[in-house]
């Protein structure tokens, strides 16, 4: 098959200097809304971006009151052949998120510790924090209208009605 100028590959979002050489996946980093739409967290980033006719626009700046680690930090404290074992202290261990026309649902875990379940309501722009003490989710999967699909550490799933 030959390539032409519409087939090429164009890249959206470059990777950040201070991220250059490290990179991670989380289990959900790309999601399509009920309206086609593509959403997308890259790896070490506190961006989620709205990707459509090859154009990524900033959706959400994720704000995590001075825990996530700036990038002076990020090139002292994380980066160098060793980065693999090095991130594993970042402060802030994003789980992945979950969206649809409503609702944003995002998981991560702070300081190694506990797990975070933050869910945003898009209609009312109010927030509210889970904690989940006892470590038995993973993370968010799925919303399907008001319902919050989270992934258990056993594998299984349970569903939240949100409101």
């Amino acid at each position: 098959m030959e390539s032409d100028e519409e087939s090429d590959q164009i890249p959206v979002l470059g990777v950040p200097d201070h991220l250059k050489g490290m990179t991670t996946v989380e289990l959900v980093n790309m999601l399509q809304l009920p309206n086609g739409e593509l959403r997308y967290l890259p790896s070490l980033e506190t961006r989620i971006y709205a990707l459509q006719d090859g154009k990524a626009v900033e959706a959400y700046e994720l704000d995590y009151k001075g825990k996530w680690p700036s990038e002076e930090e990020f090139k002292a404290k994380y980066s160098g052949n060793d980065w693999a074992i090095k991130i594993r202290n970042i402060p802030v261990k994003l789980k992945g998120f979950a969206e649809n026309d409503r609702w944003l649902v995002i998981g991560n875990i702070l300081n190694r510790e506990k797990t975070y379940i933050t869910v945003y309501d898009k209609q009312t722009g109010k927030s509210t924090t889970y904690i989940d003490s006892d470590k038995s989710y993973y993370h968010p999967a799925y919303i399907d209208g008001n319902d919050l699909y989270l992934t258990r550490q056993d594998d299984s799933l349970d569903i939240l009605r949100l409101h």
